[in-house]
């Protein structure tokens, strides 16, 4: 009885915390400065879009019979995949990003009066190997802070230029996933709190994610809840079936910049995975973001639905049982509320350090950092350490 009342506590001053947290971002400096699709990105519409979910257990009922929602999900054990006449490298190459082809945005007016920094992606073609999806997103620094602009002026906050585009996948390309943490601190009285965005990066060699400006090689996923422009994100709306579902991705450069702009750390906790657990991983993000008819099924919650229970959801669909997180606490053989480490974003290290699937981690705190991870991104340096440091890692973690 305890140990429940002070989960509860926790969960009622996190949820108390992410309720004052996008107001106070909201002050942040301007976001990104205009898309290509010609409009421009308030500090609203940027704190609209994110996604601080995370809080402490909720209390289940009937949780044992409930099928919405089983300890284990059986779709990504059969996510319908489908069929397309099969086409060659070359062809899909030759074909990449033609819906945009002449500037045009076939997407756009679906999107009009919804938060202009998340769409769904669009399945184009998929085989055995290749992908090629629509609205990935990419995003560019095209102006410094402190730098001079060309009439010579200061410029007084970072400038990002933002495209919906299309990406073509190589599966067979794939390099391994980290958890990708996107935080910043907030507080409830005195106490101080840090919490954030969960995603996973997918790290590509050369020629891995091709988009119709070059190459890329990265994929994040983001899932979140689907709103209207200008409407912040609250997370007791959240547990009440006000947000829709959606998958948003773009690349691991794209991320950064956001986070430059609106949050103030980034942590990196690089996953323990076979090659065959990566690529089902990404196959099983790619075939669930794509999915818009399961998406809509789920509504997202802020504590069964959320950022975090996502990636979870999605790593335990790759690896053997023993292996999994752990999303459940029961009570004889019942579910009776979430586990802290399946479900608090400050709890997923010690989560992933507990089950053996962190080799390494690295922190980027501060918008220096932060600026340095997106330049280290675009001049593909390392930016988890170096080996050594990995190996330390890995040594620490397999004692535990």
């Amino acid at each position: 009885m305890k140990r429940i009342k002070s989960c509860l506590f926790l969960g009622i001053a996190l949820v108390a915390s992410l309720e004052a947290a996008p107001n106070k971002l909201a002050k942040s400096e301007s976001a990104f400065s205009e898309a290509r699709r010609g409009y421009e990105l308030s500090d609203e519409a940027i704190s609209s879009s994110l996604m601080t979910f995370g809080a402490g257990p909720q209390m289940e009922e009937n949780a044992a019979g409930d099928d919405f929602e089983p300890s284990y999900d059986p779709y990504l054990d059969r996510v319908p995949l489908k069929s397309f006449p099969s086409k060659g490298y070359e062809e899909l190459l030759g074909n990449l990003g033609e819906a945009y082809a002449g500037g045009q945005d076939p997407y756009a007016s679906e999107y009009t009066k919804k938060d202009p920094l998340v769409r769904f992606v669009e399945l184009k073609y998929r085989d055995d190997r290749y992908w090629v999806i629509d609205n990935f997103r990419v995003s560019h620094l095209v102006g410094r802070k402190g730098e001079k602009d060309t009439s010579g002026g200061e410029i007084k906050s970072h400038q990002v230029d933002i495209r919906w585009t299309s990406a073509l996948v190589d599966l067979e390309k794939l390099k391994g996933v980290t958890w990708v943490m996107t935080t910043f601190n907030t507080k409830v009285g005195p106490l101080k709190m840090q919490t954030g965005h969960a995603q996973l990066y997918f790290e590509f060699e050369d020629g891995g994610v091709v988009t119709p400006y070059g190459e890329v090689n990265s994929i994040v996923n983001s899932y979140e809840g689907y709103r209207d422009a200008g409407t912040i994100f609250n997370p007791v709306f959240g547990m009440m079936d006000k947000y829709d579902s959606i998958f948003v991705m773009g690349s691991f450069s794209d991320v950064t910049l956001k986070a430059l702009k609106v949050f103030n750390g980034v942590d990196l906790y690089q996953l323990r995975l076979s090659p065959e657990e990566a690529r089902r991983i990404l196959v099983n993000s790619l075939a669930l973001a794509t999915d818009r008819e399961e998406l809509a099924r789920r509504k997202y919650h802020t504590t069964r639905n959320s950022c975090v229970t996502n990636q979870v959801r999605l790593i335990n669909s790759a690896i053997p049982e023993e292996r999994r997180i752990q999303e459940w606490h029961a009570i004889f053989g019942k579910r009776v509320f979430r586990t802290l480490g399946s479900i608090f974003p400050s709890q997923i290290p010690t989560t992933l350090r507990k089950t053996g699937l962190m080799t390494s981690e690295v922190h980027y705190t501060g918008r220096d950092r932060i600026l340095e991870l997106y330049d280290r991104a675009v001049a593909k340096k390392a930016f988890m350490g170096d080996v050594k440091r990995r190996y330390i890692f890995s040594e620490l973690y397999a004692e535990e």
